[in-house]
């Protein structure tokens, strides 16, 4: 066998390993893809089996599935804690009527118009809302209230004034 025999042998033995590695990487790459759908389909499956959890009485879960399902709820509310404590350090709390974060010293949510004294939360007066406003020199056309606004607030903090016509 000549020198260039050979050499083409190996040229061919080469090419066709070379051809086989890009069809393995290849359908490997398609697997993975197809494993990452199913990670996904389950993901949906396991959202559903919780939201039937949570808005269905009726419905009947095993041990495991309701185990999960405390995991989920429990690692949800250490959310809500921390996402609190979050707005709290940023002087913001929580509206419970449209779920809004709004400044602290303020006596009714600027998203909604809700009360927080519905809420047994603390109020406050003028002068530490206007501590804790942004400086934008708008002030609540209540002519007995006179708090300054937040820009494109809804509803004044302090009174509870519809705001909706400022910004049109």
């Amino acid at each position: 066998m000549s020198i260039m025999n050979t050499f083409k042998k190996g040229a061919t033995n080469i090419s066709k390993k070379t051809k086989d590695t890009v069809e393995i990487n290849r359908l490997k790459m398609q697997n993975s893809s197809k494993e990452k759908e199913i990670k996904e389909l389950y993901f949906e499956i396991g959202k559903i089996a919780y939201q039937k959890h949570i808005e269905e009485a009726n419905v009947t879960f095993s041990e495991n599935e309701l185990t999960l399902f405390f995991q989920i709820d429990t690692l949800q509310h250490e959310i809500n804690e921390t996402e609190l404590e979050i707005a709290r350090l940023n002087g913001k709390k929580l509206c419970q009527s449209c779920g809004e974060y709004v400044i602290n010293d303020i006596k009714f949510c600027s998203s909604c118009g809700a009360n927080f004294s519905d809420f047994d939360e603390p109020t406050s007066n003028n002068e530490e809302v206007a501590a804790t406003a942004p400086n934008n020199d708008l002030i609540c056309p209540n002519e007995e209230c006179q708090a300054p606004v937040i820009n494109e607030a809804k509803f004044c903090g302090e009174c509870g004034t519809d705001l909706t016509k400022l910004w049109e």
